[in-house]
């Protein structure tokens, strides 16, 4: 057995292993379609009014990635997103901060796979929209071929309640 750290309680030595303890419903990566990198396709909103939007242009950028230790991030951007004036993040004027966070959409933590009902919650750790955070998203999956679809439930977007679909491909 290897040990990977001690700890020095009242002048006596205690060896530790790390324990990692792995989502219960992560399959194994031979098993379960979502695990690699994905490129975004399309990014669409479906409004109540059945009318489409595409909130980050007809060629989004980003990319979505699952590991077989269950853990996920993904990054969704418009293209062509204007620079800071100044080149220094901390230095960027309200309407740019503004602009660039609409612009953009960034989350990660862990996920669990529901191949019956496919279904994949996102267990949001961290997020550039902190109210994500500590929260689960469910995402509807269809597979077809190389592309991977992940819709929304009814969610708030906009000031209207929308459901959001992304496409990404292998």
């Amino acid at each position: 057995d290897t040990y990977r750290g001690k700890v020095n309680i009242d002048h006596q030595l205690i060896y530790f292993k790390p324990v990692i303890t792995p989502n219960k419903n992560v399959m194994k990566e031979e098993t379960n379609p979502l695990i690699g990198t994905w490129k975004a396709k399309s990014f669409v909103v479906k409004r109540k009014n059945q009318t489409l939007h595409y909130p980050f242009g007809d060629n989004p950028g980003g990319q979505l990635v699952y590991t077989k230790e269950g853990r996920f991030s993904t990054q969704l951007r418009q293209r062509g997103r204007i620079p800071v004036k100044s080149g220094d993040i901390t230095d960027a004027s309200h309407e740019e901060m503004a602009a660039n966070f609409r612009g953009f959409i960034s989350y990660y933590g862990t996920f669990d796979f529901d191949p019956k009902n496919m279904v994949v919650l996102h267990h949001v750790k961290g997020s550039l929209f902190p109210n994500w955070e500590n929260d689960s998203l469910k995402r509807n999956v269809r597979l077809e071929g190389n592309q991977l679809e992940l819709t929304t439930e009814p969610t708030f977007y906009g000031s209207e309640d929308i459901v959001a679909s992304v496409v990404w491909e292998r």
